[in-house]
């Protein structure tokens, strides 16, 4: 036992030993200091331009919009845009976000900037050079588009509009107004908004996978429960108890005959994928990018689905069914200006008309002009209805008349139609073939646009009311003499093509592509006129004016 002690004390001895003397040597000899750092060269607002102007001499990186480069750096004498922290965060989120809007961040080089590091002065010049191409890039596709909506068809006539995203930052830079230049970017229409609601809600949808897809061969009758399409609408409807109820609101809101029972057109629209319906979306916001601010009152022609709206500071007045362009005529999309409304107007039958439909005709029946109350205008002078002249003998390709129908119960454009100059010649009017506007599928003319609403449509024209004109439009129409009537102040028309709509709340309604428009703005916008990623490193209508 004191053998034990003895040992443990000395252990305890020497090992307090062993220490003191560690400690004596380390005292009696410290550690050389390490060697001492060199101080970093201050990173100076003036190194960093001269970089920058080094840089927009010689680009290091390919891709870059140099002229709208030079403008802006030439604005500031070549002083760095983004080195205080919070602007550039604040233009890089923009930027990462920009795929909210059916943009691409990457055309934008979000990655590359998040992934960058600014430690020396040539990567700090680099950064800032990239953000402010990008964020250049970015602030013009969201005010005018990704893409010019000329350069996508060629029957397209929107009111031409300006913006310089180079004058415009470097205004905001200068006023400390970053957050609030960002928000004016977006169009300033509550449709966009919703269907920006509504382009997040289906791309989420689709990421998680989509829908199942409803088996062409599925019966649903009203009263029972399906699971399957229960499930479906559930991404899109609130389900209740009453399914039927559910499907007629989903048939509604897409434009569909609100049956209740699973046809083969629901059926079509219930399977179309959600990454479809996203990219659907995508195009119409595109589409709104070339918008310019809609004036208090106006009037709105969807031809996707061929209806009109008037709106009347910001409240709709007026909502009419219409007949558009068939798909191999299709109506433009373009914007007028009611300048006057006729009552009892003749029709100016367009060339490619009378020699392509009526010419056939009139070989097989020389009374078909005075059939329809058809004159010549420049036919032989006592024959104005043309039955003496030899039709098989007239050559299509160089058909040599010009023809006028007559005001009457049986005119083209109906007892109304409103002026509004284009070089389209494509107006809205009346018809006498009523009937069609109850159909499902009104593509169906030549590329004008009949109304079913046209008296109340005529009366707002005149009057700013859709009943106040009805009683003198009326008069007018009975004393079946052509009269022009000339508004007071001109009324914008805007001939658009929507196949996403949208709500404020995001709850989104699709139209078929029936004149393809989505498809060849898919493919445009596909197309290499974009510049790519970067590292570091005149148609002729069937109501032709006269």
């Amino acid at each position: 036992m004191i053998a034990k002690r003895i040992a443990r004390s000395l252990m305890i001895f020497l090992s307090g030993a062993i220490a003191l003397a560690l400690l004596s040597g380390m005292a009696k000899k410290p550690p050389e200091a390490p060697p001492p750092v060199p101080a970093k060269p201050a990173i100076t607002t003036e190194a960093i331009a001269a970089l920058i102007k080094q840089d927009l001499e010689k680009p290091p990186v390919n891709g870059f919009d140099l002229g709208a480069l030079a403008r802006f750096y030439g604005a500031r004498n070549d002083a760095p845009a983004w080195t205080d922290k919070a602007k550039a965060d604040t233009a890089l989120a923009a930027l990462a976000q920009s795929g909210d809007d059916g943009l691409d961040p990457e055309t934008y080089h979000a990655d590359a900037l998040a992934a960058a590091h600014r430690d020396t002065p040539q990567a700090i010049a680099q950064y800032d050079l990239v953000l402010t191409d990008g964020f250049l890039k970015y602030a013009r596709d969201m005010r005018l588009g990704a893409i010019s909506p000329y350069s996508v068809e060629g029957d397209i006539a929107l009111p031409e509009r300006s913006f310089d995203p180079v004058t415009a930052l470097v205004a905001a830079l200068a006023s400390n107004a970053l957050p609030q230049f960002i928000s004016s970017l977006a169009p300033p229409h509550a449709e966009y908004a919703g269907l920006k609601k509504a382009y997040i809600h289906y791309r989420a949808i689709a990421a998680r996978g989509g829908w199942q897809e409803i088996p062409a061969s599925t019966k649903f009758t009203q009263g029972e429960d399906l699971p399957l399409l229960r499930e479906r609408l559930g991404f899109e409807e609130s389900v209740g108890n009453d399914l039927a109820a559910a499907l007629k609101e989903y048939q509604t809101r897409n434009g569909l005959d609100d049956t209740g029972m699973l046809d083969s057109a629901t059926l079509a629209s219930l399977n179309v994928p959600a990454s479809a319906r996203a990219g659907q979306i995508m195009l119409n916001m595109e589409r709104w990018r070339w918008m310019p601010p809609f004036a208090a009152r106006y009037i709105e022609v969807n031809t996707a689905d061929a209806t009109l709206k008037v709106f009347d500071n910001g409240k709709l007045a007026l909502i009419s069914r219409i007949i558009a362009g068939k798909r191999a005529s299709p109506t433009p999309i373009f914007f007028a200006q009611v300048e006057q409304v006729t009552v009892n107007p003749p029709w100016n039958v367009p060339n490619n008309i009378a020699r392509h439909e009526m010419l056939p005709k009139l070989r097989r029946n020389p009374d078909y002009l005075s059939s329809q109350h058809i004159v010549i205008l420049n036919g032989p002078s006592n024959d104005p209805y043309g039955t003496t002249i030899n039709w098989g003998s007239i050559s299509a390709a160089k058909f040599p008349y010009d023809f006028r129908q007559l005001p009457g119960d049986d005119n083209a454009l109906g007892y109304l139609k409103l002026e509004m100059p284009n070089r389209f010649d494509s107006y809205l009017h009346d018809t006498p073939s009523r009937n069609l506007f109850a159909r499902a599928d009104r593509h169906l003319s030549h590329g004008c646009m009949r109304v079913q609403e046209i008296l109340p449509l005529a009366s707002y024209a005149l009057t700013g009311d859709v009943n106040a004109g009805l009683t003198q439009i009326k008069s007018l129409i009975d004393a079946h003499e052509t009269k022009h009537i000339a508004l007071d102040r001109k009324l914008p028309v805007y001939v658009l093509y929507w196949t996403a709509i949208a709500d404020a709340d995001g709850n989104a309604g699709f139209r078929p592509d029936v004149y393809g428009r989505d498809a060849e703005l898919l493919a445009a916008l596909s197309a290499p006129h974009v510049p790519g990623k970067v590292s570091m490193t005149a148609l002729e209508t069937e109501c032709s004016a006269g």
